[in-house]
């Protein structure tokens, strides 16, 4: 089964920020998480119900939806500020 990866619209903006090496290294994260999207790290505490992945020196945070078959990109940040 591959997922859709769908971005928050802030998320979009985001990423579009990013230098292009760093683009690259987060769409190639995009297009594992399409193929198993349970490999990342699943969260607890207020971050329950999202997973994340490395994407270095970046994280992307996510939700899994897996009736509709959606990754839903909810948070792209630098890693000393992710958990902010």
């Amino acid at each position: 089964m591959v997922y859709k990866i769908i971005l928050a619209p802030s998320e979009k903006k985001e990423f579009d920020k990013l230098r292009k090496e760093i683009q690259q290294k987060v769409f190639t994260v995009f297009e594992f998480l399409s193929i198993d999207p349970y490999s990342g790290k699943k969260l607890r505490g207020e971050y329950a119900g999202t997973w994340a992945v490395r994407a270095w020196p970046y994280r992307v945070m996510y939700q899994i939806f897996e009736t509709k078959l959606v990754v839903y990109i909810v948070r792209i940040r630098h890693r000393k500020n992710v958990y902010r």
